[in-house]
């Protein structure tokens, strides 16, 4: 490409990096965003001699100034500040575009491009943003280095200005070897960024909540949930929570069903679901745990890891068997502030939401199953968890009947169970009951007989209600599906679900009426399913690492890098596994240590290996480029001239380094070289070859040669013979 053309390229592509930083934070609307790329991609054919007219460039100065007078009269009718702003700095960047001239013009959009960069670290926090960074950490040398080259073209008067405009279309001013060699700079701004990163944790947010985002909205969490509220969202694939643990509790990897708790609702009034109100009781905590039934014990527990997205509801989400949640502390102001989770009524647990952040947190599953528990029958909860409403007679008669000689309440909640789910008077589907004004129930149990979980639920929360026996409605999700990138159960929206819990022999039962085919509906797997399931795991891994970096993290990194020190210094040593104390260091960790250092050895040997095969890959083009710069028809004549250079050098009289050979031909012509006519015929037979391309014929060559043998059996010049 042309000098003009690489630096058009260049400023479109540090420009739109600028401009889609600033689309990360989700404030712009899409109209703002589609005016956005509709001025940018327009600019990319303004060119002279229009933008070089007055009337062009006072035509965007108007709009410039008028622009920022209607943003004003939004902001005083009420819109927001920062949306007004951002749309304003886009539409100087599209101005700057529009008007690119001379140098100056483009030194001022990489300067609005670093400023878009740096409103973008306030706004986002997401992995785009890191691909957006490194992409301006490539880009910004080339931008720098050839805008100044041009800034330098236009003030340096003594070019001419047709010598000027025949530079900036010439294609050979800057190369792909150029641009390979500025990108290189990138690596020591790369590694000192790197090094501010690991230097200074994460103290805190900061601005990164002023967009003021809400959550992810969800359906079921809240104070109510009416009823069908789940099946619209069955086929949404957005992934909400991410679970990972050992493999002795959830089984190979792939094969497990995952049943989260999340809220339970005590309350029906025929429509819709309700929780009572409670005390939220905070659960004290001890060096980031908090005891559900006891505090954690690692020899008798499973330690699940969950990675939560900000909901719109602060729900903490726990499987069968949790008995103590566990949380590191929150960073702010440079200290560390402790967690509050709180416990309310239906064993329902949330946490703190100040942050607009999700949650990572462990929940650990006792290996007992006698501890499984999830709460107790206080007696003031019994009426709301017995209540039903008046007008469902007919579905207290169908519960009766369905128990009439069951002996037990688990005999009971079974039939009930067994009716809804497998008796095949039912199906599972996302279409609503048509009710028209009646109550949606009955229209599930006797007309309809089809819908989704909360219908099956509700139904047999009611029948088993209206035979004593105490119930709640829970909702939380059941499936998750495995993320081979990211080694953990990925749970989506779609995966929400409801079912029901009852008091049966003095503790809480899980149950659930709805029947297999649910499994069969929801996100179907697509070629797209791949890549959702990387990109998952790489925001995964970004909040995790880079969002979550804090002091906690870089103490362990630090430890973590001088326990591997240490075990590097014992290996060369020819010392055991012991710290310098001369305790027995940990077996696990030592374990650990020398799995790692051998992996840092066969990495070691194996970017040694391709350090070497790119250096003789590299030596190999260099000299079959030099081959190729010799033309067929020289390079017999250039064999020739190196055989009559090393018989010189035998007779005292070398070329030396940058005397070319017709100023070392003069040179012995000054000195009367005895061989000085065969020395001549075979330099100039030389250059007309190499650089004339006149062939030479077997015969030219034949002679050459001769005279070469002559002067070789020439008689060495004497040292004081050598200057003329």
């Amino acid at each position: 490409m042309s000098f003009e053309r690489v630096l058009k390229v260049v400023t479109y592509l540090i420009a739109g990096l600028g401009l889609y930083a600033l689309t990360l934070g989700g404030t712009f609307g899409v109209f703002s965003m589609f005016l956005v790329a509709l001025g940018f991609a327009v600019s990319w054919f303004a060119e002279p001699p229009l933008i070089a007219t007055p009337a062009w460039t006072r035509g965007w100065t108007i709009a410039a100034v008028g622009f920022f007078v209607v943003q004003v009269l939004r902001g005083i009718t009420g819109a927001s500040i920062l949306e007004l702003a951002l749309e304003y700095v886009a539409m100087l960047q599209v101005s700057r575009l529009m008007n690119r001239r001379t140098g100056k013009d483009h030194n001022q959009i990489t300067v609005l491009a670093f400023l878009h960069l740096i409103a973008a670290t306030v706004l986002t926090t997401s992995v785009a943003y890191g691909l957006v960074f490194i992409g301006v950490l490539i880009v910004t040398p080339w931008m720098l280095t050839i805008t100044q080259l041009r800034r330098e073209l236009e003030e340096t008067v003594e070019i001419d200005p047709v010598e000027r405009a025949r530079l900036f279309t010439e294609r050979d001013v800057v190369g792909s070897r150029f641009l390979l060699t500025t990108a290189l700079l990138t690596l020591p701004i790369f590694f000192v960024t790197l090094a501010l990163f690991l230097l200074f944790p994460r103290v805190g947010l900061g601005f990164a909540a002023v967009h003021g985002y809400g959550g992810q909205p969800t359906t079921g969490f809240g104070r109510n949930v009416e009823l069908g509220g789940f099946g619209t969202i069955r086929e949404d694939p957005t992934v909400v929570l991410r679970v990972s643990g050992p493999a002795e509790l959830l089984g190979p990897p792939g094969t497990a069903t995952l049943r989260m708790r999340g809220t339970s609702f005590d309350k029906y009034n025929g429509r819709e679901w309700e929780r009572s109100e409670s005390n939220h009781e905070p659960i004290p905590s001890e060096y980031g745990s908090y005891p559900i039934v006891r505090f954690p014990d690692r020899d008798r527990d499973f330690e699940l890891k969950v990675v939560l997205d900000h909901l719109d509801e602060p729900v903490v989400f726990v499987p069968d068997g949790a008995v103590a949640i566990a949380t590191p502390p929150r960073l702010a102001g440079g200290g560390e502030v402790r967690r509050r989770i709180v416990q309310s009524r239906g064993f329902d647990f949330r946490y703190d939401l100040r942050e607009n952040q999700g949650l990572n947190y462990s929940v650990f599953v006792s290996r007992d199953r006698g501890e499984w528990t999830k709460g107790s029958l206080l007696g003031e909860d019994v009426g709301n968890l017995t209540q039903v409403p008046s007008n469902l007679g007919r579905v207290g008669a169908l519960a009766s009947e369905l128990t009439a000689d069951a002996a037990t309440d688990r005999e009971r909640a079974e039939r009930i169970v067994a009716y809804l789910r497998d008796s095949n008077t039912f199906r599972y589907s996302l279409t609503l009951p048509k009710v028209e004004g009646r109550d949606p129930l009955e229209v599930f149990l006797f007309e309809a007989r089809y819908g989704h979980c909360e219908y099956f639920s509700t139904a047999a929360a009611m029948m088993l209600r209206t035979q004593g026996i105490p119930t709640r409605n829970v909702s939380g999700f059941l499936g998750g599906s495995y993320n081979r990138y990211g080694d953990y159960y990925a749970l989506r929206r779609a995966d929400a679900h409801s079912w029901v819990e009852a008091w049966i022999d003095n503790h809480w039962v899980t149950l659930d009426p709805t029947p297999p085919a649910r499994n069969a509906v929801g996100p179907a797997r697509t070629w797209f399913s791949p890549i959702r399931d990387f990109l998952d795991a790489a925001r995964t891994r970004w909040s995790k690492q880079v969002v979550g970096y804090d002091l906690r993290t870089q103490t362990n990194a630090l430890r973590k890098a001088f326990r591997f020190a240490s075990t590097v210094r014992n290996f060369f040593r020819g010392k055991s596994a012991h710290d310098t104390r001369g305790n027995i260091a940990d077996t696990n960790d030592t374990t650990s240590n020398r799995s790692l250092l051998v992996r840092v050895a066969i990495f070691g040997f194996v970017l040694l290996a391709l350090g070497l095969m790119v250096f003789l890959v590299r030596r190999f083009r260099r000299s079959a480029r030099e081959r190729e710069a010799i033309p067929p028809q020289g390079r017999a004549a250039v064999r020739v001239y190196h055989e009559l250079e090393s018989a010189l050098e035998r007779r005292g009289v070398p070329r030396e380094p940058g005397v070319t050979p017709l100023e070392h031909l003069e040179h012995l012509e000054g000195l009367a070289f005895d061989g000085v006519d065969d020395v001549r015929e075979v330099t100039q037979a030389y250059v007309r070859a190499r650089f004339g391309r006149s062939g030479l014929s077997p015969a030219d060559l034949a002679r050459l040669r001769a005279s070469v043998r002559r002067v070789a059996r020439g008689t060495p010049v004497a040292p004081g013979m050598k200057t003329p």
